[in-house]
């Protein structure tokens, strides 16, 4: 066996990279934005710790980020079924909190600050509009 005395050197490239624009500017920051949107999931959002540090926070399960509340919410729909929220000032003023659902084994109940909530009944019970609670489905035929 032979040693030999000669080093290669590598050529080593440090590359940078490319500076994306966050949303926690210094004008965002400055006039009190520091919740933002997280896209292409909506179960997540960004919190500013100072000007160009966002931190990236997931709502708890079953909730999702709502930037006009700034705030983790309910979603109010489940699944494919869509619904319009039902929790308007009127209603709400006329002490009505509670709606069907598209699902009958479900209702929506609404908070004071209007925001609706997808409640399932207990198993084996459907809800009545009428009565306000979920009931058996021979109440429901009865009751109508």
């Amino acid at each position: 066996m032979q040693a030999t005395t000669s080093c290669q050197s590598q050529q080593i490239i440090a590359t940078v990279a490319p500076v994306v624009q966050g949303p926690c500017t210094a004008q965002a920051v400055s006039t009190g934005q520091i919740y933002f949107s997280y896209p292409g999931d909506n179960s997540r959002f960004y919190e500013c710790t100072g000007v160009g540090q966002a931190q990236l926070l997931q709502c708890p399960t079953g909730l999702v980020w709502d930037a006009s509340r700034v705030a983790c919410v309910y979603a109010a729909s489940t699944g494919a079924i869509q619904f319009t929220n039902p929790c308007t000032p009127q209603q709400l003023s006329g002490n009505h909190h509670y709606f069907a659902h598209p699902d009958p084994t479900r209702f929506i109940q609404c908070d004071n600050a209007g925001q609706a909530f997808v409640v399932s009944c207990p198993s084996g019970l459907v809800w009545n509009q009428y009565s306000e609670t979920c009931a058996s489905a021979f109440a429901n035929a009865i009751n109508g």
